[in-house]
């Protein structure tokens, strides 16, 4: 076989792979939606919910003014919709993981921040906003850290993920909170595990340490899985890549 029919092979079947593994993510959501709207315990009337979430995005800013001047920081812009008919209180979490084992969370820094909203010319909701609501809220208050979302509102959103790693090629980003679906199991030890639906995104950098703000990221596909959660027999947790 010539080698340039190769390519197009091993091409077109990474095109299919990617879109398949797609297509089972939105059948997921579909699926999950089914089960929302159904009469049952899962029904939205319970409390359940499910937003929408729309990816736009995944790209690097090198800001040229304030304590983050001449760094590169990489982002994520998205949009989330409260397609129901009421009033939705959400905890969103939005973490990477490279593969270089390191992880990234989306952090309060709102120079970089608002560098995005300037250079793409418009407002975006980012951690800047979810603080400001959480300034003026007693900690105390177990709702303290979810954040309202009105009925059919959709939200234009960013994320920053801190500092790039220059080496990183493949990236995982996961999203934890879109939905309040979960499930409780128990184990054998006696502890209890609480499984969360994640939607979780892949994608691939293609370049090398030099100029990293200027090489593109290309989308993978994207899945729904369930993260367990363990209660009752301690948790471990890693570190995010900037502190």
């Amino acid at each position: 076989m010539h080698p340039c029919c190769r390519l197009i092979q091993v091409f077109a079947i990474g095109l299919i792979s990617c879109l398949v593994a797609t297509a089972a993510s939105y059948a997921q959501e579909e699926q999950l939606e089914g089960v929302l709207s159904d009469s049952g315990a899962k029904s939205a009337d319970d409390g359940v919910y499910l937003l929408e979430f729309q990816f736009e995005a995944v790209r690097m800013i090198r800001p040229t003014k304030g304590p983050y001047r001449g760094r590169v920081y990489w982002y994520m812009l998205y949009t989330i919709e409260n397609r129901s008919d009421r009033t939705v209180d959400y905890f969103l979490s939005i973490n990477a993981y490279s593969d270089r084992d390191k992880r990234y969370s989306d952090m309060f820094l709102p120079g970089v921040e608002r560098a995005v909203e300037e250079k793409l010319g418009r407002p975006l909701w980012g951690q800047t906003n979810t603080f400001e609501i959480l300034a003026g809220r007693d900690p105390q208050d177990e709702k303290y850290n979810y954040i309202p979302i009105k009925a059919r509102e959709k939200r234009r959103c960013v994320a920053i993920l801190s500092e790039l790693d220059p080496n990183a090629n493949k990236i995982r980003i996961e999203v934890v909170g879109l939905s309040n679906d979960t499930e409780e199991v128990k184990r054998e030890d006696g502890s209890i595990e609480i499984l969360e639906r994640v939607l979780v995104l892949h994608f691939e950098r293609r370049g090398d340490e030099y100029g990293i703000d200027q090489d593109p990221i290309y989308k993978g596909g994207r899945e729904w899985i369930k993260k367990p959660v363990k209660i009752g027999a301690g948790t471990s947790g890693d570190n995010s890549g900037e502190s």
